[in-house]
């Protein structure tokens, strides 16, 4: 390879206002409301380029991520920075079952559990819709600085003991 290799990284805290909202907590068979914080929701990305080359990479903390959600952050990025090819932005959950949902085109009545997602307590949670209007600039800023804080860096092959990692939404 003939072209430096050029890295850059973000995270950005996703959480959303405890004390302003109820979270209803989104990917299980019947309706959950948050009753307390036991980690932070994050955003993670790395941004890679070589020479006309790009790869953007996202992890977020929810249980997934709609094509919707993420073509309304890649319309945000664009905003911020035409510079960047948003087709390269590609965007991953940890699939976890404890954090709010980003589908802003879920359809209350036919999603699992049936209407019971608009009735009694969960309807006064933070809805989909809002909580994506909470995270699309947060996310869309920390994409931005992971492309604009690129350094040179590099990848290389070691042989010794590895770290291995563990999911912290394991429990």
């Amino acid at each position: 390879m003939s072209e430096k290799l050029y890295i850059g990284w973000a995270e950005v805290d996703i959480t959303p206002d405890m004390e302003k909202h109820k979270i209803g907590l989104y990917g299980q068979y019947y309706a959950r409301i948050a009753t307390g914080l036991h980690s932070r929701l994050k955003f993670s990305v790395c941004a890679m380029s070589s020479g006309s080359e790009s790869f953007i990479s996202g992890t977020v903390d929810v249980a997934g991520v709609p094509l919707a959600f993420s073509n309304k952050l890649k319309e945000e990025v664009a905003k911020k920075d035409p510079s960047i090819d948003t087709s390269r932005i590609f965007l991953n959950a940890i699939h976890t079952h404890s954090a709010p949902s980003i589908n802003i085109t879920m359809n209350y009545k036919r999603s699992v559990g049936g209407s019971m997602w608009q009735q009694g307590e969960f309807a006064k949670t933070l809805s989909p819709a809002d909580y994506a209007d909470y995270v699309l600039p947060l996310m869309s800023d920390a994409i931005v600085k992971a492309w604009q804080e690129r350094k040179a860096g590099g990848s290389a092959r070691a042989f010794d003991y590895a770290r291995i990692g563990h999911c912290r939404r394991a429990a």
